[in-house]
This record gives structure tokens, sequence and C-alpha cells, in this order.
């Protein structure tokens, strides 16, 4: 089992997980193209004046140019072109190292996007520390100068020393994680067991790396028809992070495939938690089972001998018998089971278990993240 989350959570069963915090092993980022041809190598590009650019591997580990000493005015550029035009943001890593006080120490520099020149530079005063540097325009030409440059003082004097690596250019307002090619909508999240694939769909993202669920919408997190959720009638767990905005609309955590078979979500007046089973006549629900708006709450479900049990905060909160009906293959859906029934903010992480989690176990998974979520 491939998973990279703190030894404290529990590992045992699990047969689902994400965690958008991750981003080394689940969360990539939102789905995007780079427009910058052979990115990550860093090929295609010219020594634009003074100094000789020198290829070698950073220490993130990817292929970079550096400036050592060089005079002012040194650096690389390259043509690039967007699909049409509109709103891009181009960025790069950055690493000063020092030089003269008249030079910028490098920066990232857009010249003929359809405006005047424009740039964002490195702060001089973290020597040593990549920086990401980024530029938002609204493009009105869709060829134009990407320039990786270090100006300032006397061309040729004024001397610079720095380094480059993973440029980009996409479409929107913020530069999202580096990607070489295309961030497709099914590698944006990747579940942490590697048993299933997870597609994002019509998600809205934010620029600090977070996603959420555009009010009226089909958007969702989806995992395809799998035995990983065919449980039968044994025992089982589903496990959220979870922070709605409010409660206009009932807001589905996880269902499988909908609400029809099996959903987990919260009430369209005051937040209070539901699971719904086609064993069941009524919703399973208990006064008190409520989440708090615009908070981070951590709900787990379990299954166990045929009784639900619904914890918040890791704390028993309710029960509820005869949840005996047969789960086979089932679609997942994560944050909208149903028509307009969708999460207004965010799920950050899921998981879901093959076995029921005892109290003290959904007890050590809440306090293994709680202090991410300031609980």
């Amino acid at each position: 089992m491939a998973i990279n989350h703190s030894p404290s959570i529990v590992t045992n069963g699990l047969v689902f997980a994400y965690d958008m915090a991750n981003t080394q092993k689940s969360w990539k980022g939102a789905p995007t193209t780079n427009y910058v041809t052979n990115a990550l190598a860093m090929t295609g590009w010219s020594n634009y004046s003074n100094g000789t650019p020198v290829a070698f591997t950073t220490s993130l580990g990817t292929p970079g140019y550096g400036f050592y000493n060089a005079g002012s005015w040194n650096g690389i550029n390259r043509s690039v072109t967007i699909p049409s035009t509109g709103t891009y943001t181009f960025s790069a890593w950055v690493r000063y190292i020092g030089g003269s006080t008249n030079n910028n120490g490098g920066g990232v520099y857009i010249s003929g996007w359809g405006g005047g020149d424009t740039a964002s530079v490195t702060n001089r005063t973290l020597p040593g520390q990549w920086q990401r540097l980024s530029v938002t325009l609204n493009c009105t030409n869709t060829t134009f100068t990407f320039y990786l440059i270090s100006w300032g003082g006397t061309s040729g004097a004024d001397n610079s020393s720095w380094e480059m690596t993973m440029p980009q250019a996409e479409a929107g307002s913020y530069a999202t994680p580096f990607v070489n090619g295309t961030r497709s909508n099914t590698q944006a999240i990747y579940d942490l067991t590697g048993n299933n694939t997870i597609t994002a769909q019509s998600l809205t993202y934010a620029s600090d790396g977070t996603f959420s669920w555009a009010a009226g919408t089909d958007a969702r997190l989806q995992s395809p028809s799998s035995s990983n959720f065919a449980f039968g009638t044994s025992d089982f767990t589903v496990e959220c992070w979870i922070k709605p905005v409010n409660f206009n609309s009932y807001t589905h955590m996880v269902a499988l495939p909908d609400q029809s078979t099996f959903a987990l979500k919260a009430n369209v007046s005051d937040g209070a938690i539901y699971f719904y089973s086609s064993a069941f006549t009524t919703y399973g629900s208990t006064t008190g089972w409520t989440l708090t708006a615009n908070i981070w709450n951590h709900v787990i479900m379990t299954r166990s001998s045929g009784v639900a049990y619904c914890y918040l905060n890791g704390s028993l909160i309710g029960s509820k018998s005869a949840f005996t009906n047969s789960f086979t293959s089932q679609v997942l859906n994560i944050g909208n089971g149903y028509t307009n029934e969708y999460t207004a903010k965010g799920i950050s992480s899921v998981k879901i278990y093959n076995r029921a989690l005892s109290a003290a176990e959904v007890k050590q998974n809440f306090n293994a993240l709680r202090g991410r979520y300031g609980l």
C-alpha cells in the first residue's frame, strides 16, 4: 500500500484515501496546461545577453540554468505561444545567490503580450532560497517572449549570481503547481492507496491550492465502479474532513453511487449529519449531529454488524440499527451525490476502509490531523 500520511493514521483496511494537503502524493494541483514546451528539460531557450548560462541539476532535483558572477542583463529567453487571448500567468522558480545591489538578482519578464514589458523579480533578502515568481497578464497577443533575466545598473557590470528552473505559462490568474505539459482532471488528485482513479469534475480552484464545489453544478470527485467499494453486508468505514459554507442545500460528503444506495450528508437547514441507505425507510439521524459552518469538521460513519455509528470530531454522537443492505461494486461520488446537493466549500480528505474502525481508531485518526484544522 502506497500512503504518505502521518504514521499515527490507521492504515489497516484502507481501500481509498486522498488528502489535499499532501502535495507530494495526493493533491497535484488544478488541471492545467503549461504552454512552455519542454519546460522541465528547459530546452529551446536562447542566451539573452551578458554571461553564459550553465546547465545543471538544481537542488530541487530539476534541470535548470545558472548565471554566476555575470554582468547585468544576463539571462535566457524563448518564444511562447498560447491558444487564445485572455488571462494567463507566467512563473518560474528562481534562487538568488548574490550580487550588486544595483541588480535585481533575477526575474520573470514578459514582452510582446499586448502591453508594456512586465516583470516579477526575486526578493534579494532571501539569498539561497528558491522563490516562485509569477506575472499575470490579460494577453491580447498569442505569441510573445518569455525572459528569465537579471538586470539593473550598468549592462555588463553590476554582476549577479542566480539560478532558475521550472518555467510555466498557463491560463488563469495564478500559478498552479508546476507541470511538464498537461495535468488533466484525472491527474489533479491521486488515491493514496493506489487502488482507484479519481476524476475531479467541474471543481472550482483557488489561488491557495484548495478546491471547492460550485453551487448548482454537477461538480464532484468521482471514482469509477470498483470492487473496493463492494462491501456486501460486511463492515466498512467512511471518513471525511469537511468545511461547509452554509446549509442552503443538502451537503453531500460521500455517496455510493447516489443517495438511493448510500449517502453521508448534512441537513438542508441546520447542518445535522445524516446517513442514508436504501435499507432505511427514513434517514439515519439523531438530534445533535450537527456540523458547524465555516470551520473544519471531522466526520466518520462505520457499519459494524449491521449497525451504523456516527462520530463527530472523534466522539460518538449516534447510531442506527438495521443497516444491513448489500453493497455491490459501486461508483464513488464525493461532494455531490444527487441533483444540486453539493458541498459549497471543501472536503479536504476522505478515507474509506473495508472494516469498521473501533472508537479508539476513530479518535486516533481525529487526533492525527486535528492540529492542521485548528481543532
